[in-house]
């Protein structure tokens, strides 16, 4: 069958198979911003990931205008260690430092989280 006539779903499909990658997602900053809560990426973000099939996320850490200049290092550290929090809070979540461990987590059925900077 030539590609031409194949439904846009079984195109679509074909096309998602492997996963979807979202290379900026401003994640952490909302995780920061409700640091008060927990297991915020299980109840308010897995649900749209699995959904969507995304297997591999690039969180960036960004800092706001209102926080700086005074508190922006706190601000991006404090980012990072409400990420991991979160991360290690919900089996479905992995930091990924490399190839290696997207490609794992993938495999595990895991989202890999990519830590980047705008």
């Amino acid at each position: 069958m030539a590609a031409a006539d194949k439904s846009i779903e079984a195109r679509i499909d074909r096309l998602q198979a492997g996963g979807i990658i979202d290379l900026h997602f401003d994640l952490p900053m909302d995780l920061y911003e409700k640091r008060q809560r927990k297991n915020v990426l299980a109840t308010e973000f897995l649900a749209e990931l699995d959904a969507g099939n995304t297997c591999v996320v690039g969180v960036a850490i960004y800092i706001e205008d209102r926080y700086l200049p005074d508190e922006g290092l706190r601000v991006a550290l404090d980012q990072i260690a409400r990420l991991h929090a979160e991360a290690q809070g919900c089996q479905q979540f992995v930091i990924s430092k490399n190839y290696r461990d997207m490609q794992k987590a993938r495999e595990d059925g895991k989202i890999a989280l990519i830590i980047t900077m705008e």
